[in-house]
């Protein structure tokens, strides 16, 4: 049986990701501060569960903006593979 503080930080840890899925969508990855608002994220939340998220929210959908949608999330699936990458080889070094 969860305890009520324990339900309060998943209710929390809910609320941040779906706040993570809202900025994700606004991002454009052609301006600079798109890089900083996902390097921010990326000590909010772990950005591989995010991806699994957006991908699960992105099949989900059937829109005209599809595909722009489906780049979109192309990006930030290589910019959060690129990243852990790089901290790997930070942390083997």
């Amino acid at each position: 049986m969860q305890e009520p503080n324990d339900q309060r930080v998943l209710d929390q840890t809910i609320l941040d990701i779906v706040n993570l899925l809202s900025t994700f969508k606004s991002l454009d990855f052609e301006k600079e501060n798109s890089i900083q608002i996902l390097l921010q994220s990326s000590l909010e939340v772990n950005l591989k569960y995010l991806v699994i998220l957006v991908k699960a929210d992105m099949l989900g959908r059937v829109c005209q903006y599809q595909q722009k949608y489906y780049l979109k999330f192309n990006y930030f699936k290589s910019f959060v593979s690129n990243s852990i990458a790089l901290v790997n080889q930070i942390l083997l070094v």
